[in-house]
């Protein structure tokens, strides 16, 4: 995810659980783009015209992101009653669906690395230099690994909550092997 914002573990309508991009940073990236739309197109002189100039670049290159964002979905949804797991990842009527049956997890895991490092040492601690980052991740009984997002090591508590709260809805282990689990 991007900007800080991560993905954000809520309920769902039918006693569902999903972890899913939070409305808020959604909504923000639509407030943001239509402002910015509306200021370009009431310092216009020219209406919509006036507004597709070169000058205008980087203001509708902005613009644009921020619409294209606030339309961004990425969504893992759990339904115990259905044994479904779905993930649902892309933008506006452009989106990639895949589908898990709740059955074929083995365990909820949170592991640890450090970016740029091809392993994690056991000794090292968070730095400006060293900056762990944790994996919130499904493993399936055939060895498959699903990635469901990674989080900055100051977001260690709230990663392990989400773990334990998914492991406990979809009856599943939980497995912390971040340096410091206890």
């Amino acid at each position: 995810m991007i900007g800080g914002f991560r993905l954000a573990l809520g309920g769902m309508s039918g006693g569902r659980l999903a972890l899913t991009v939070p409305l808020a940073f959604r909504l923000l990236l639509l407030a943001f783009g239509l402002m910015l739309a509306f200021a370009l197109l009431a310092i216009s002189p020219g209406g919509l015209r006036g507004v597709l100039i070169p000058a205008n670049g980087i203001a509708l290159a902005i613009c644009l992101i921020s619409l294209i964002g606030a339309s961004y979905r990425e969504s893992w949804i759990f339904d115990r009653e259905q044994d479904n797991l779905t993930s649902l990842i892309g933008i506006l009527a452009i989106r990639r669906r895949r589908s898990w049956t709740l059955s074929q997890l083995a365990r909820v895991e949170v592991g640890q690395f450090i970016r740029g490092r091809p392993y994690a040492r056991s000794d090292l601690k968070p730095g400006l230099f060293v900056r762990p980052m944790l994996t919130l991740s499904l493993h399936t009984k055939e060895g498959s690994v699903l990635r469901l997002e990674l989080y900055s090591f100051s977001q260690r508590f709230r990663i392990r909550q989400y773990a334990q709260r998914i492991a406990a809805y979809c009856g599943i282990s939980f497995l912390d092997l971040s340096v410091d689990s206890e």
